[in-house]
């Protein structure tokens, strides 16, 4: 039977596997990489070191998915960097959240007030948002 290409490369990966010396591996199961920190809980990588145990398997998980993508070639995305302008956007929605907040902290049926106003400048609303907004304002009646 004739060897072909996959087979020696086949044949070259397993050798190399079984020559990897395990004792320079990171103690966690099934972990890529090689050990480096010895803090009394065995020898584990960084990952694994300084993490709660029962998160080593979704750790090793994400390192094994890590290293396949680098193995793909799949480049790595970083966010862009946010412009001066995006950043004051995101601070204007904050804020307008937080104001927002303090209203309703302040009236805690200004939705409901919002909802009634809405109803009685002639928008349309939903039967349960009508209904909402009036059960709403008869507890503060009964108040």
């Amino acid at each position: 039977m004739k060897r072909t290409a996959f087979d020696e490369r086949r044949d070259h990966w397993a050798v190399a596997d079984e020559q990897r010396d395990l004792s320079l591996m990171c103690a966690a199961h099934g972990c890529p990489n090689r050990w480096s920190v010895d803090a009394g809980a065995g020898l584990l990588c960084g990952a694994h070191a300084w993490a709660d145990p029962a998160q080593w398997a979704r750790i090793t998980e994400r390192l094994q998915w890590q290293e396949t993508e680098r193995a793909r070639g799949v480049p790595q995305t970083h966010p862009e960097p946010m412009t001066r302008e995006q950043k004051l956007a995101v601070l204007d929605d904050l804020s307008r959240a937080v104001r927002s907040m303090r209203q309703v902290r302040l009236n805690p049926r200004s939705w409901a007030d919002r909802l009634r106003e809405r109803h009685q400048g002639g928008e349309s609303l939903t039967s349960a948002q009508v209904t909402a907004y009036q059960s709403a304002s008869r507890e503060v009646e009964v108040e």
